[in-house]
């Protein structure tokens, strides 16, 4: 959702709202910037999917290896994208819709099972992602202890405690740092919901305090 925000501070709450001040265009420092990195198993343990989204990309690739910061391939990514015509109604087929801008998925294939790999997503006309590091699934039916986290349904609140969303749930504080505390530990999430909320509006669908944790 990278386009160019201003922000505005209203008195008065819901029912007298009155607008107080308005901010300056706040801009992307660098629009291509890959954010968003996420991985995703297959049905084969020496796979893994690696999915990112930028504004565009020339030629959007990952690269991975065995130790950090020494990636011995690189593999090219597909990239997809959608529109306002592929969303069912307003408002997310008009006033809601922001351009998502370009998802990217590529897959890692010959990993062997249980080791480390480190990996770095982008391209080369843009830059790339920060490193990141995951561990290989173990094959079927191996003997290996496995551990989960798995939770869901913490609420969603602002870190302001602005009322602009309001369901918080207490237990998420002490889940959250059950998560943060075991995270090293921990071989699959399980985060059985909610993700984001379809409600057409872009600033609720990539809202940060909506369980990015992981």
């Amino acid at each position: 959702m990278r386009a160019p925000i201003i922000m505005a501070f209203l008195r008065g709450g819901f029912k007298t709202p009155t607008l107080a001040s308005v901010s300056g265009l706040v801009t992307f420092q660098n629009w291509n910037e890959p954010l968003q990195t996420h991985l995703a198993l297959t049905d084969d343990p020496t796979e893994m999917i690696v999915v990112w989204v930028t504004k565009n990309s020339s030629n959007p690739q990952v690269k991975w290896g065995t130790a950090s910061g020494d990636y011995t391939h690189i593999l090219d990514a597909d990239s997809s994208s959608y529109s306002a015509s592929d969303m069912c109604g307003s408002p997310a087929i008009d006033f809601g819709y922001r351009d998502p801008g370009l998802l990217h998925k590529a897959k890692l294939s010959g990993l062997q099972p249980g080791l480390t790999y480190y990996y770095t997503c982008g391209d080369q006309q843009f830059g790339w992602s920060q490193e990141f590091s995951f561990r290989a699934a173990m094959p079927a039916f191996f003997e290996t202890t496995t551990r989960v986290s798995a939770f869901g349904d913490m609420g969603v609140a602002e870190l302001d405690d602005s009322r602009q969303i309001v369901s918080p749930e207490q237990p998420a504080i002490n889940t959250t740092r059950l998560l943060n505390y075991y995270r090293d530990e921990t071989d699959v999430v399980l985060h059985i919901g909610d993700i984001a909320y379809a409600v057409g509006y872009a600033a609720t669908v990539s809202s940060p305090e909506i369980q990015t944790l992981f």
